[in-house]
């Protein structure tokens, strides 16, 4: 029971359910045979709010004022971060087709299939639901048209995230072929995530969550390295912490020992960890969606080369100094070229990457980078209440040594605030 009432300590905001967007009086009238409204869910209240009704408002008014100053009428948000956050609709569906309607003076609708309207009518704070119905030959392009005409927007301004894993090029061919000449088309890939990139406090809250689960978890998960340890025993004991502690695991993180600690990308297949080895991670841990990650190395005895030590002193010096320029007025591109210097400086520039970070937030797998990257010439300019993630990373393939270290933090006027951490000095088991 301590425990629960711990978890709960955690929630900006335990409150009832912020006010659903209901359908209006008149209702939604649409012409399209493969799409009908579901009304029990627009006269019932969602059972799950993760936010506060104050800040669900401010969200929906920064995006209207940002849609009004693009001259935009309507936004067609495929993204599921951007539904997730603009409105509290939760789903592990991110793929599917599923359209959240929001025009620039406040409606809001959703357009889903069957199978996810239990996950609306559990978490969305909009009630005005249409469902697509699957059958074969119906168009979801001309479902979407069809809707848009329910709301006013023959000849009015659409925006569209094209940049999206819930906009395939398929859909985005057949809403082109429905909505050309009918009305007028925009890319608003990045309005919704622009503005999610800096987090409110109650945003902040989850990811320092996030970040006290993910110290956790990395520390059961060191415990278990030692030569002989499989590598899935030591992802199970860091998963085990992350479930145990109300936490949201990632299906698949970096973590490998021997020629495996130069993969920064997970695959298939599990190994045993040396004598003498070296073991990457790279875990993620996110709380209510918002994701946290670091980066570190684990060596085994007897015996450390000594170029690992080398390595490791380069990437302790590169952290520090990338670190040191977190502040707001800052570019990404002023981040990567500190961290491009200091390798140099180090003679290891031809083992680091090309990029060496990014933002993070609400996330879905397959990742939790936020894009831009923190790479060369990157113009975003850090502000205040971002979080963002930085990777000092070595990989020498020549001699199959690699080193890593990174932290996420919080952007502010005094410099970075820790959301996680790691050691500076090396680990060795």
């Amino acid at each position: 029971m301590a425990q629960h009432r711990r978890r709960e300590a955690h929630e900006p905001a335990r409150l009832s359910p912020s006010p659903p967007i209901r359908p209006p009086p008149e209702g939604i009238t649409v012409r399209s045979p493969s799409v009908r409204p579901v009304e029990d869910i627009a006269t019932s209240s969602p059972a799950q709010a993760h936010f506060s009704p104050a800040e669900f408002a401010r969200r929906r008014h920064a995006v209207q004022d940002a849609m009004a100053a693009r001259g935009v009428d309507c936004l067609l948000i495929t993204r599921l971060e951007d539904q997730y956050w603009l409105c509290g609709f939760d789903s592990g569906a991110a793929s599917v087709f599923h359209v959240l309607f929001f025009t620039v003076d406040g409606q809001l609708l959703h357009l889903s299939r069957s199978a996810d309207l239990s996950n609306i009518a559990y978490t969305s704070q909009c009630r005005n639901v249409l469902v697509f119905d699957d059958a074969h030959g119906s168009s979801k392009g001309e479902a979407i048209k069809d809707v848009l005409a329910s709301l006013g927007m023959a000849g009015r301004v659409v925006g569209v995230e094209t940049d999206s894993v819930g906009m395939s090029l398929a859909l985005h061919h057949e809403l082109q072929a429905a909505l050309t000449g009918w009305c007028r088309t925009t890319d608003t890939s990045a309005l919704v995530r622009d503005i999610r990139r800096v987090k409110s406090q109650e945003e902040l809250a989850y990811l320092r969550r996030a970040g006290e689960i993910l110290h956790q978890a990395s520390a059961s998960a060191i415990d278990v390295v030692k030569p002989g340890a499989f590598e899935g025993d030591i992802m199970a004991a860091f998963q085990q912490t992350v479930f145990s502690s109300d936490g949201e695991a990632f299906a698949g993180f970096p973590l490998g020992a021997g020629p495996r600690a130069l993969l920064v990308r997970p695959v298939a297949g599990r190994g045993h960890v040396g004598e003498s080895d070296q073991v990457l991670f790279e875990p993620g841990v996110a709380y209510r969606h918002y994701c946290a990650t670091t980066m570190f190395s684990v060596l085994t005895g007897p015996s450390v080369d000594p170029r690992h030590l080398a390595m490791h002193a380069a990437c302790v010096d590169a952290l520090a100094r990338v670190q040191e320029m977190i502040r707001p007025g800052n570019t990404f591109g002023d981040l990567y070229e500190v961290h491009r210097a200091t390798f140099a400086e180090h003679g290891f520039e031809d083992a680091a990457l090309k990029a060496c970070g990014y933002s993070m937030g609400a996330v879905w797998e397959t990742t939790w980078m936020e894009p831009p990257m923190i790479a060369a010439g990157v113009p975003l300019v850090l502000q205040e209440q971002m979080a963002v993630f930085t990777h000092m990373i070595l990989l020498d393939r020549r001699t199959g040594l690699s080193m890593v270290l990174g932290e996420t933090v919080e952007v502010t006027a005094n410099g970075p605030a820790p959301i996680t951490a790691v050691p500076r000095e090396l680990i060795i088991r």
